[in-house]
């Protein structure tokens, strides 16, 4: 499933990337040019623009009513009945999108600190904008806060059950 966000749910777009879902996502692209993009390219505009939907001939759309990111999270999922894949989590660019490709330690050399180079021993490098990825300190905690975001979503959809929705 590919989506495309508009310019208020930036946030999103990012965090659902760092899930392994395909966002296409660019602030400045006018609303139009946005729904054509979603329709050519098959994908569901994720947006909290009630004059977009408002629009003939939307695409198909997930209007996020939520305004904290786990809720809009778990608002998607639940939509559109997505069940997250951890082994996907942390496979594209979070940046551009592009889906990341391992890199030879010496192609990146000089392209990270000192430091970096020599205490890691796996780098991934985005194709597209070129972004080089490795497994810092800060890994540990953005898979802490993938998988809370799945839990939370998890429990959403419990609850959602029990209240009959």
């Amino acid at each position: 499933m590919k989506f495309i966000a508009d310019s208020m749910v930036g946030t999103l777009a990012k965090w659902l990337r760092a899930m392994g879902y395909d966002v296409a996502y660019d602030p400045f692209l006018p609303d139009r040019l946005l729904m054509r993009q979603a329709r050519e390219e098959g994908r569901i505009l994720l947006t909290r623009d009630t004059r977009m939907i408002m629009v003939k001939d939307v695409p198909p759309y997930v209007f996020i009513s939520q305004d904290k990111l786990e809720e809009q999270i778990a608002q998607v999922m639940g939509e559109l009945k997505l069940i997250p894949d951890e082994d996907k989590f942390l496979t594209r660019c979070i940046e551009c999108n592009g889906l990341l490709e391992a890199s030879a330690r010496e192609d990146i050399k000089q392209k990270v600190p000192p430091y970096v180079y020599a205490s890691q021993r796996s780098f991934l490098m985005c194709p597209g904008c070129r972004r080089i990825y490795w497994s810092g300190t800060h890994l540990p905690n953005l898979k802490a806060k993938l998988l809370k975001l799945v839990e939370f979503m998890n429990n959403r959809r419990v609850n959602d059950r029990k209240d009959g929705r």
